[in-house]
């Protein structure tokens, strides 16, 4: 019974980390920093749960995580949500071909994740709406990748700690080849 709790205890804690993460970046930030643009807080999210879970939870973990934030974007949710499970598809196949544990594969994970962000959310748009991207900004999409990238280390540490504060133990893909 215990284990379950400390796992239901897990999801709540990401779900609200991940909650109060993009109230921030849909709200606060542009009170506080203007135009600057945020980091993509919701990648970050589905890199550590692409990495750290295993597949059926990271369906779930990334159907509820989507549904929770779907508010907070004035972005289509068909195309979020599509372009969400390409990367989830993307990081799971890449994990399963090269992978090393600790905070650098994190960040390169999550730094490939985002660039690619970019790149599908332009093209799929480009492909299905009528008006596609009217102006990209080039300099706000670089800085955007390239903060959500330096972020990127913090936020593994405190997904880890809230891993290990639940008692969540760490799946590593290495045990599995082996």
């Amino acid at each position: 019974m215990t284990e379950n709790r400390s796992l239901y205890l897990n999801i709540l804690l990401h779900f609200l980390f991940l909650w109060v993460l993009t109230a921030i970046q849909s709200g606060l930030w542009y009170k506080l920093l203007g135009g600057f643009p945020p980091p993509f807080f919701w990648v970050l999210f589905l890199s550590y749960i692409s990495i750290y879970r295993k597949a059926k939870d990271l369906i779930l973990l990334g159907i509820v995580g989507f549904f929770l934030l779907m508010h907070f974007t004035i972005a289509p949710y068909a195309l979020v949500f599509l372009i969400s499970f390409i990367l989830i598809l993307l990081l799971q196949k890449a994990k399963h071909r090269v992978f090393w544990p600790g905070p650098t594969y994190y960040l390169a994970a999550s730094s490939v994740a985002s660039l690619a962000f970019i790149i599908l959310y332009y093209f799929i748009s480009w492909s299905f709406e009528e008006a596609g991207f009217a102006k990209v900004r080039w300099l706000f999409l670089f800085l955007q990748w390239l903060l959500t990238t330096l972020i990127s280390p913090f936020l593994y540490f405190l997904y880890q700690y809230i891993d290990k504060w639940t008692g969540k133990e760490q799946i590593i893909p290495m045990e599995d080849m082996l």
